[in-house]
């Protein structure tokens, strides 16, 4: 786990954190060695902002949330390994961050060029496309993001490109985030086709480069009728646009470069006075300039196929360009490109390289010294950590606080005057390792010894929203295929479960029942949206906590709907688990107090029958299905079944079994039973010899699936007195496993005929 330390937990993260802390207990119980540690990701704009906000440094108002934040996790009832707590804003860790730049660097995978970014103009710093909504507004400041040229620091993580998208087929992932990593990769196999550029249909004057295009399909080919190209392509300078031409398409491009590129339209552009002789028909082909290209960060051309894109016959209508009829096979149009030297065949990425420099104090300080004379030159690994400094200048927004006396420094080589690299690091860059540090957090000689590394990793579980998988998690395997590569570990992420988020009713009364809409008297439709602070509808635990206990919490959470599925948090479903704990503590209590009898009974080996099988379905569903709903579920069930039963052997078995059981979602109150009882806390309950009778009296038992008979099973008339024990005998019947898969779930059960028929609905 790696949160941002925002300052207070809401239910979102207490979903998160307790599904993955019930994991853990799991593993735990079962006799595994688990590694479940907790840090915080804690550079980043938000602090840099609330702290200038408050007139206060961004570390003390970073470590006054990270601080609050622990106590609320603890409170939780959270099992982190806390002697594992790392922080990115911690010199010890972000000095290994800094070495890996340098080792990026010196790899040639970390360089500088100019690049177009988004700028947002009230926080005044650069803005990844992620962060930018589909209104072309900034996701933190809502300010209408600009378009602007900025010398920029990248990772080349085009360089594993087709390893990141190949090695998606081995990782047993969720398939909808492994496609949405496969499409942001997107690998597209095609045609380079080079179109020699003419001015007003006459050749351009010399030097005259061709204009190269990208053609996926090479069928499409002779169905060009325009070329477009970015509004920052060569072809813009002064040197090849024609004069009556430059002022319109300077003008024009002028307008697009300040808009956001998230939200083009398609149909927008501007014909250059430049056309691109077809290498095929030798037909002159007109180029226009599109602001769409503004969106595809991986082309600076394009082909216009009206017959094939409804965005280019749009573009085609908008701009009258007349269609040509050309036809001629692929095998042929493939030979003449080929004899001609005009077209070859190509592999094209949609992935960009990782622009990883932002212009903000609060982020990890880039280890870089630039010298007049030296140039760019990277500090030695003797003088990391590069420390950010602790006394902040009144500075505006934008300007970077590093830029006054800090930056001032000698170069490592020449020892002349230089300037320290003022940009600071993504903070994505920090978090794209933190996995690796877990598994030797206090070491100071290097980020992780090789044979901790070795021994801890692969990570076996990640948990976040599906928002991460093509942010997060892809830099996360960029960065591990980098340091195994070093020789620091193999590529190392294993499992992920990524689609959690939580919803709440957002309308805020304490009478529902009574509320109307003041304007018109009408009842108000009540609806559910992500929690956030923005909307101002996150639920604070600490406030549930403080009123029903964490377990309940807990309980209702994982109970409330499957960690796939989006939560509908309504606080009237925490009293339910509350006064289910207190039902199974004193069944506990009974228990003690009680005397046990024999067991020889048809009732004692129908309760064996039934501890057995929801042992084997609770175990089901924390090791295989995480269907924590229809585990708890299962558990409640359990709960009546025991309740008025007299105590036995098998009673006292069944009570031990359901406190173990229910511990990982429950793990205060199921502590506290388990010292009572005596269990081990490394003790997960194992399935019962169910003892034979020598004279059993058997009956038949119809099995049904959603209403259709499915087959009929032999079992003693001593447990159709326990409808439990009948669904028991039934789920472990041959019957149930041929018709129900063990990725269906069953929606209700029903126990008919004094125990003699059972329907299972789907």
């Amino acid at each position: 786990m790696f949160p941002y330390p925002s300052g207070r937990l809401h239910m979102g993260h207490f979903r998160i954190y307790s599904i993955a802390d019930t994991i853990a207990r799991f593993r735990r119980a079962l006799g595994h060695n688990v590694l479940h540690p907790m840090g915080w990701d804690a550079f980043g704009l938000p602090a840099e902002n609330a702290a200038f906000d408050r007139k206060i440094h961004p570390a003390a108002w970073t470590r006054e949330n990270i601080e609050h934040m622990k106590i609320q996790l603890k409170d939780m009832g959270t099992s982190f390994d806390w002697s594992r707590e790392i922080s990115t804003i911690d010199p010890s860790y972000y000095r290994w961050t800094q070495s890996i730049f340098l080792k990026m660097f010196k790899a040639g995978l970390a360089y500088r060029a100019d690049a177009w970014v988004n700028w947002d103009p009230v926080d005044k710093t650069v803005l990844a496309n992620e962060q930018v909504d589909d209104r072309g507004r900034a996701d933190r400041s809502g300010a209408l993001v600009e378009r602007r040229k900025l010398r920029q620091w990248f990772f080349r993580t085009t360089h594993y490109a087709e390893e990141l998208l190949a090695d998606l087929d081995a990782l047993d992932w969720p398939n909808h985030v492994k496609q949405r990593q496969r499409a942001w990769i997107g690998k597209s196999q095609g045609w380079e086709v080079d179109f020699r550029v003419w001015v007003s249909s006459a050749p351009a004057p010399a030097p005259s480069p061709n204009l190269t295009v990208f053609c996926p399909d090479i069928s499409r080919l002779m169905d060009v009728d325009y070329l477009a190209i970015s509004p920052d392509h060569l072809f813009l300078s002064d040197w090849y646009l024609p004069k009556a031409n430059a002022p319109q398409v300077l003008e024009y491009t002028k307008t697009i470069k300040v808009k956001i590129p998230h939200s083009p339209s398609a149909s927008h552009g501007c014909f250059t006075g430049l056309f691109g002789v077809h290498p095929i028909t030798g037909k002159p082909i007109p180029i226009f300039v599109s602001e769409a290209l503004m969106a595809n960060h991986a082309a600076e051309s394009v082909i216009g196929t009206p017959t094939h894109e409804a965005a280019d016959a749009k573009f085609a209508r908008v701009h009258r360009i007349m269609p040509l009829d050309d036809q001629l096979d692929t095998k042929s149009v493939e030979h003449q490109l080929s004899a001609s030297g005009l077209g070859r065949v190509a592999v094209r990425y949609q992935l960009r390289d990782w622009l990883v420099s932002r212009q903000r104090y609060w982020g990890t300080p880039m280890p870089l010294v630039h010298c007049d004379s030296c140039g760019v030159v990277p500090l030695n690994e003797s003088n990391l950590p590069l420390v950010l400094p602790a006394d902040l200048h009144d500075v505006e927004r934008g300007v970077s606080p590093l830029a006054h006396e800090w930056s001032n420094c000698k170069c490592p080589k020449c020892k002349k005057p230089a300037r320290r690299e003022t940009d600071t690091m993504d903070t994505f860059v920090d978090s794209s390792w933190y996995w690796l540090r877990y598994c030797d957090p206090n070491n100071s000689e290097t980020a992780c010894d090789t044979s901790l590394a070795s021994q801890n990793l692969p990570v076996d579980l990640y948990m976040g929203g599906v928002e991460h998988s093509t942010m997060h998690l892809l830099y996360a395997r960029f960065m591990a295929k980098f340091l195994r590569d070093q020789g620091m570990l193999g590529d190392s992420m294993a499992k992920v479960d990524s689609n959690f988020s939580t919803q709440r009713e957002t309308f805020h009364t304490l009478d529902a029942a009574n509320v109307r809409v003041k304007s018109t008297g009408a009842e108000p439709v009540i609806t559910f949206e992500k929690m956030s602070k923005s909307k101002h509808n996150g639920v604070d635990p600490e406030d549930i906590i403080k009123e029903y206990g964490s377990d309940a919490a807990r309980l209702h959470i994982l109970y409330r709907a499957a960690p796939f599925d989006e939560l509908l948090w309504e606080e009237n479903g925490v009293l339910g688990m509350s006064r289910w704990l207190v039902r199974v503590w004193s069944l506990v209590n009974e228990q003690i107090e009680s005397e046990k009898q024999g067991d020889q009974t048809v009732e004692g080996r129908a309760l064996q029958l039934l501890t057995n099988q929801v042992i084997k379905e609770v175990t089901t569903c924390l090791k295989e299905t995480y269907h924590f709903h229809t585990a708890i579920s299962n558990l409640i069930k359990f709960t009546h079944e025991l309740q008025g039963m007299k105590s036995s052997s098998a009673f006292d078995a069944a009570i031990r079994t359901l406190v173990g059981l229910m511990t990982p979602f429950a793990p205060c109150i199921g502590s506290e039973m388990k010292q009572i009882l005596g269990i081990s806390e490394i003790n997960w309950p194992e399935v019962m010899q169910v003892a034979e009778s020598e004279a059993v009296e058997l009956i038949d038992v119809v099995i049904m699936v959603n209403g259709k008979t499915r087959g009929i099973m032999n079992i003693s008339t001593g447990l159709l007195q326990n409808s439990g024990a009948v669904e028991a005998a039934a789920r472990d019947s041959e019957i149930f496993k041929k018709w129900v898969q063990p990725t269906q779930q069953v929606k209700r059960v029903v126990v008919a005929s004094g125990g003699k028929v059972i329907n299972f609905v789907v």
